[in-house]
């Protein structure tokens, strides 16, 4: 059927024939929300105020039709659907008007597509004549594309001419045209027997330079559903999106699942979820511990908003970028928050009580990177920065006033700082004397430093002269006790010897060199060299017995109530321990430089909630 049409014509043609393999049911019949999948999409395009609606049917058209024939839509049979999305396009636009003014090609899996989307486009197609329109969102590509009319005909003669070819190709074989004809199906490509091929990608592909793009700021072109974890995530989306004019309109949250696939569709680098993440585990720990006085505070909300703040980055002005796009999906009290992590409105900054909004802009400005840090310490680093640049550093001023106004108003509800930190100094000890100088494996033998290693620790303690340590700890060895005592100059706290910190137990290499173990000891000297996490010195120890002996205490003094801390200890100890809180696996603890007196430094932050972070710095 073929509706007479004028030149202003521009229609939607909803693609809604395929077999729908990896849902596993048909998709147009599926409930998406308050509607069918097939009467959403319908829906769409009629509030969008499109000339006309074509739907192409194929699969279970006979359950398709009547609801079509209800709801007055025009509707095209494909009977090769089989073969690819491309046959619906070429179906769907062979039923348009010669003289059609223009068509979008709207495949029924992208469901939750808005009017607003087609609107945009049909206003940029009519000011700007450019005759091949893509939605865009952050600058990537979505459905539906608009098409000039004048490309029907075209369209229509590639596709035909591919089409016979591959029918011809299987008929001369006497077989039916099918799947093992060489049709592909996930691309909606035709291949006439792997001669040649088309789609509407690659048809669009020969029209480049007609082409244009219209940043639309909505996430919902770049959704589709494949399969059925797609659909169900569609679903909950389609249930925030009905809700807009509910009674909680606004007011939804996200998983942190689906905060976090919103950032894949935009194809955040990992880089930025690594920060989002941060900043999420941040603000839902201010959020868990105020709620109690605060009960209005939604965690879960708090956290989804901190997941998404920054996934319009890269765009002009990226967190306006970013609420637009989370109120086009009807989370309007997220996007506000997100919209005000940059810059927060003076009268969200006067609230008396901590807010949703400050609380994320709090936690923004508490991350660096996926580190957290002192107000002090991202201050200073960010002035660091922009040190160059007076205007950036009048923004960053008054960005972390801002920053520390809402931490004290937080600090003066918990009654405690909002962050509890402790800097270890993990230092290896000075050199120490051996007999001959040579080359000699030593673990827990204990020689004292020699005169070049006391002159290094103490440069080492001229370099960590600002620093007041509250607690001093010490492998038992001398050559460690020495080192400890050189670099808190014997006026700090009492050194703490610990055992458990001595250097790897090599049992009998002990103070051998390297000749003489390979020529006394040869079988076990090779089955080192193929596994040097895993080998236990004869009567002796692996590292991984080292690192199972050394991780107790460290966790004992990462616990305590020191603020600043020196940790004396041993390459060997030393390099077992960064691994683990580097999260390197231990096999790889040899490429972890530890030179005599190198520092360190393991930052442990505490959150409110009682969660921890810890970063360390391998010292050179």
């Amino acid at each position: 059927m073929e509706r007479v049409g004028s030149d202003t014509d521009i229609v939607v043609v909803i693609l809604a024939a395929g077999l729908s393999s990896r849902m596993g049911t048909s998709k147009p019949l599926l409930p998406l929300g308050s509607k069918l999948v097939i009467e959403r999409v319908i829906a769409s395009a009629v509030e969008a105020g499109v000339d006309d609606i074509v739907v192409v049917t194929g699969h279970e058209a006979q359950k398709v039709k009547p609801i079509l024939d209800r709801l007055g839509v025009r509707h095209v049979y494909n009977p090769h659907y089989e073969t690819g999305m491309f046959s619906s396009v070429l179906a769907g636009v062979g039923a348009l008007h010669e003289c059609v003014a223009g068509f979008f090609i709207l495949p029924v899996d992208c469901a939750l597509v808005r009017p607003e989307v087609l609107r945009t486009l049909m206003e940029h197609y009519r000011e700007t004549k450019r005759s091949i329109l893509h939605p865009t969102c952050c600058g990537l590509r979505g459905h539906p594309p608009l098409i000039a009319g004048r490309y029907r005909k075209e369209l229509l003669l590639a596709g035909e001419a591919t089409f016979e070819t591959m029918c011809a190709g299987g008929a001369a074989r006497g077989d039916e045209v099918s799947r093992s004809d060489g049709a592909a199906y996930e691309d909606g490509t035709l291949r006439a027997g792997g001669s040649g091929e088309v789609s509407l990608r690659s048809f669009l592909m020969q029209h480049t330079a007609d082409e244009a793009d219209v940043e639309v700021e909505d996430l919902t072109i770049l959704m589709d559903m494949d399969t059925p974890e797609d659909y169900e995530r569609m679903g909950r989306f389609a249930a925030i999106m009905d809700e807009a004019d509910g009674p909680r309109a606004g007011q939804a949250s996200l998983s942190s699942e689906d905060a976090l696939y919103l950032l894949s569709l935009l194809e955040a680098p990992d880089r930025l979820v690594r920060h989002s993440e941060t900043v999420a585990a941040v603000a839902a720990a201010l959020a868990t511990v105020l709620k109690e006085r605060i009960p209005a505070l939604d965690v879960e909300r708090i956290r989804s908003s901190a997941l998404v703040h920054d996934m319009a980055k890269g765009m002009r002005r990226h967190a306006r970028s970013a609420q637009v796009m989370l109120d086009n999906l009807g989370l309007h009290q997220m996007g506000s928050a997100v919209g005000s992590h940059m810059l927060i409105p003076s009268e969200e900054l006067e609230m008396p009580l901590p807010t949703e909004a400050q609380l994320l802009y709090l936690a923004d400005k508490l991350v660096s990177g996926d580190r957290v840090l002192s107000l002090a310490d991202r201050t200073g680093e960010a002035l660091e920065r922009h040190g160059h640049d007076p205007e950036s550093v009048r923004a960053v001023q008054t960005r972390m006033r801002a920053a520390r106004t809402i931490a004290d108003r937080v600090e003066a509800v918990l009654g405690r700082p909002i962050l509890k930190e402790k800097r270890i100094y993990l230092v290896r000890h000075a050199r120490p004397a051996v007999p001959d100088g040579a080359r000699r494996f030593l673990g827990q033998s204990d020689p004292p430093l020699s005169p070049c290693g006391v002159g290094q620790a103490h440069a080492l303690a001229e370099r960590v002269e600002a620093v007041h340590f509250d607690a001093v700890y010490s492998s038992d060895l001398q050559r460690c006790v020495m080192t400890a005592a050189i670099v808190s100059k014997d006026t700090g706290p009492d050194i703490q010897e610990l055992p458990e910190l001595r250097e790897i137990d090599i049992g009998r290499w002990e103070g051998m060199s390297p000749d003489e173990v390979k020529r006394l000891f040869p079988a076990e000297h090779a089955r080192r060299e193929q596994d040097l996490v895993g080998f236990t010195f004869p009567d002796g120890e692996s590292f991984r017995d080292l690192q199972a002996r050394v991780l107790p205490p460290f966790r004992r003094i990462m616990d305590s109530d020191a603020q600043n801390i020196l940790v004396v200890s041993h390459k060997g100890v030393n390099r077992a321990l960064l691994a683990h809180l580097l999260g390197m696996p231990l096999e790889d603890l040899f490429s972890i430089p530890q030179t005599y007196c190198c520092v360190n430094l393991i930052r442990v932050v505490d959150l409110p909630d009682g969660n921890r972070r810890v970063y360390a710095e391998i010292g050179q």
